[in-house]
């Protein structure tokens, strides 16, 4: 731009034009020096606005090259076929083995129910804000490992976020999506996740689907005397009643510990072979701070609840661990049908005794000390202090985090009575190849994404500004070329050998070279010294020239006029 625009100068000049115009165009070399002539000259005219327009295409084209190529990350998508247990749909009831198979898979339950129970993360559940020591296992466990434990459990297995529970839910809206915190403690309505079967155990990428799922929610009413109750109400604890047994002893002789709470359904006498509620009884020995011991009682409706969740997982290197975690959660819609769910809950909580089964898995052999299933329900972050005082004081507790409570632990246990080897990960099950079980799982897919090698990526915009501002310095270069060759006069413009044409005060300069170019004279005239100095010394004005009079030693002053 710098040559056209001496061009057009120069062939300005030759046809005649105003000074200030030719001074414009030669000087406008550069940017800055665009807006510097403008300023010397107070020149905001036309050509002026032109030139500086013209002249920021420069930095701008230069900014677009640049920028009009960006390294972007590139991935690979592949749709897999997955497989999540169990079904969200599954009557409580399919976890039911008989009492012999119950008796059978006591083992079982017990080591996992008391995994669940110590895992990382499962005493800060349902405790902040309703337990002191919530704090105390925030700083041993770290914040971010606390958030971790409570995403996944022990096997890998994907924990189910409370709905209800979580911030931004609206009972208004259930059925639109509700975003799980990523920085913050989530409450899960079971200690045990959902399996999920299929995705691939080795490579670095990320997969997201959507799972549907159910579990029971329990409100509890408040505290009373269980004796005092037990008298002025003629419905009848369904399994008291149907086995014979009595209440705190069912178990005594057979497994040989000391369960302080019980649970169970209510029968209103009518039918002996089905409970004909769907209230659940809690009943507890408690001792209060003098240990002055009493039996209480709480009966509980229960409520289910279907869920869709969407799910994110990935793995950050080739043969890393997998993590994953629910992103969202929602009501599920249209689903209006509850009752398998109900039903199923009280044939797995009473043919398979499943209920009476529970309080005693973790059971203490000792007569008033509270096992680790009882202190979960009194304080989370103490499910693991040994106990030998006084029993748990629920009362103290809030009724709606008691509640919470009871329902994690009951969801949690309904689990373990299912396929233990799925929630462990020894069943060898995927999508394409399941065991036995294969009718209590659910299918849906996702797509596995990849990063592959990086990939260029055009900027379009930038390319745009990068074509204009090529368009224009390539027209510029070819119209230099035509001015150059319509333009006869020489190149005397901004040239300090052309400063010394036909100047008195050179005698060095021979005379004659109008023709000659600023270039050609000046390797001409190379050699030759000169100074600019006050050619006038002798008077009282000055004049400024080039001069190649060593002897004249007239240097400029800063107190003397100059004409």
């Amino acid at each position: 731009m710098g040559p056209l625009l001496k061009a057009v100068a120069l062939y300005r000049a030759e046809r005649g034009a105003k000074l200030g115009t030719i001074e414009m165009f030669s000087q406008s070399q550069t940017l800055v020096s665009t807006l510097k002539e403008c300023y010397n000259l107070r020149n905001l005219g036309l050509w002026a606005f032109l030139l500086v327009g013209l002249w920021s295409f420069s930095p701008a084209g230069g900014q677009a090259v640049l920028r009009l190529l960006t390294i972007e990350d590139n991935y690979l998508t592949a749709s897999q076929d997955l497989a999540y247990y169990p079904r969200h749909n599954l009557s409580w009831s399919a976890g039911n083995n008989g009492l012999s198979g119950a008796t059978s898979q006591r083992v079982y339950w017990q080591m996992l129910l008391g995994t669940a129970l110590s895992a990382p993360g499962a005493e800060v559940l349902l405790a902040n804000g309703s337990s002191e020591g919530f704090e105390d296992a925030i700083n041993r466990l770290s914040l971010p490992a606390a958030i971790s434990g409570t995403r996944q459990d022990m096997w890998g297995n994907v924990r189910i976020p409370t709905l209800h529970l979580l911030p931004g839910y609206d009972e208004n809206s259930p059925e639109q999506w509700v975003d799980v915190p990523t920085d913050s403690i989530v409450e899960v309505e079971s200690l045990v996740g959902v399996p999920i079967r299929g995705i691939r155990d080795t490579g670095i990428g990320n997969v997201t689907f959507e799972i549907s799922a159910s579990y029971n929610l329990f409100e509890c009413s408040p505290w009373t005397n269980l004796s005092r109750w037990l008298e002025n109400n003629t419905t009848q604890l369904f399994a008291h009643k149907y086995r014979n047994i009595t209440i705190f002893d069912e178990f005594h002789g057979e497994f040989a510990n000391h369960p302080s709470i019980f649970l169970d359904l209510l029968d209103d006498g009518k039918n002996v072979s089905t409970p004909s509620t769907d209230t659940l009884i809690l009943g507890a020995h408690t001792q209060d701070s003098n240990l002055n011991g009493f039996m209480n009682m709480t009966l509980c409706s229960v409520n289910p609840n279907y869920v869709d969740v969407s799910v994110e997982c990935f793995r950050s290197s080739e043969v890393g661990e997998l993590s994953c975690a629910a992103k969202k959660v929602r009501r599920k819609p249209d689903v209006d049908d509850t009752s398998e769910t109900e039903d199923g809950f009280k044939d797995w909580g009473i043919q398979g005794r499943a209920l009476i089964y529970m309080v005693h898995i973790l059971a203490s052999s000792h007569t008033a000390t509270a096992s680790p299933l009882e202190m979960f329900l009194q304080d989370p972050t103490m499910t693991l202090a040994s106990h030998t005082g006084a029993l748990p004081d629920y009362s103290k507790v809030a009724m709606p985090v008691f509640s919470a409570r009871l329902s994690m632990l009951i969801n949690t246990f309904w689990y373990l009575t299912l396929n233990t080897t799925h929630f462990v990960g020894i069943d060898h099950s995927g999508p394409s190849n399941r065991d036995t079980d294969f009718m209590k799982w659910d299918n849906t897919t996702g797509d596995w994404i990849t990063p592959d090698t990086p990939v260029y990526h055009v900027q379009r915009r930038w390319m745009m500004l990068y074509v204009i501002a090529t368009a224009i310095l390539s027209g510029g270069a070819l119209l230099t070329i035509i001015l150059q060759w319509l333009t006869r006069a020489p190149d005397i413009l901004c040239s300090v050998s052309t400063l010394m044409r036909d100047s008195p005060y050179v005698a060095a300069v021979p005379p004659g070279g109008s023709g000659l170019e600023s270039g050609e004279r000046a390797r001409l005239l190379r050699d030759v010294w000169v100074r600019i100095q006050d050619v006038q010394p002798g008077k009282d004005v000055g004049k400024i020239a080039f001069s190649d009079n060593r002897e004249l030693r007239a240097r400029l002053k800063w107190n003397r006029f100059y004409e």
